[in-house]
């Protein structure tokens, strides 16, 4: 009861913080369902002990994926990411960790690739 406590506050406080990104090549088509987990997944480590730099890096995934979720629904996330979807779904949010972490490395590959080339970008000036 303890971590789901943990994971509503995490979901429900969160404070976005600004990251600027561009798509190099489309993501591969993913379910809301699927983002709907994944943000449950993020808060749900997040609240385990971790490092402040962890932590840092999965409140950016679970901003990422709350937003690809409202984006695909045209929703709010307090409709989705409730406690009665924690409470209903945590063998699932915990059993997510591969498909999660291969879609965060997805993610962190792309903005690599734009970071690289804004850098690049600038040093030509």
């Amino acid at each position: 009861m303890k971590r789901l406590i943990t994971i509503a506050a995490l979901a429900g406080g969160l404070a976005v913080q600004p990251v600027m990104a561009q798509t190099t090549s489309p993501a591969p088509a993913i379910s809301a369902d699927s983002d709907l987990l994944c943000a449950a997944w993020a808060a749900n480590t997040a609240g385990k002990n971790k490092t402040e730099k962890e932590k840092v890096g999965l409140t950016v995934l679970m901003t990422y994926f709350i937003g690809q979720w409202e984006g695909a629904t045209g929703r709010s996330i307090d409709e989705g990411l409730t406690f009665g979807y924690l409470t209903s779904n945590i063998a699932k949010i915990e059993g997510a960790d591969a498909a999660c972490m291969a879609r965060a490395s997805a993610f962190g590959q792309r903005l690599q690739l734009v970071g690289n080339r804004l850098q690049n970008s600038g040093n030509d000036k």
